[in-house]
């Protein structure tokens, strides 16, 4: 598996956002359950939001990301960065730990 960050924009208005908060939070809640996302939130101030997981590739990035029910009803847009961490002592052992538990 690889790592990556995504961070979303909205791109309609924060009332139609919260209106729809809960189909989101349930796709975010699986990625926790299948242990591919590490850390997840909203930006702040709230123009979207931010995650770290995990994908087999970047196309598999993107399918992640175009899932969010918020990408699939045109409420936000995804960008995607992977990023390759740092072996040994330059990573964190809980960042280990979560590579580990996969």
């Amino acid at each position: 598996m690889r790592l990556f960050i995504a961070t979303s924009t909205y791109t309609a208005p924060i009332d139609v956002i919260e209106a729809t908060l809960g189909e989101h939070v349930a796709w975010v809640v699986d990625g926790y359950k299948s242990r591919r996302t590490l850390v997840s939130g909203r930006q702040a101030p709230p123009v979207g939001g931010a995650m770290v997981f995990l994908a087999e590739d970047p196309e598999d990035a993107q399918l992640i990301c175009d899932s969010d029910p918020f990408v699939r009803d045109g409420l936000a847009t995804y960008d995607i960065v992977e990023i390759v961490p740092s072996e040994g002592t330059r990573r964190s052992p809980e960042f280990s730990a979560f590579l580990a538990g996969r």
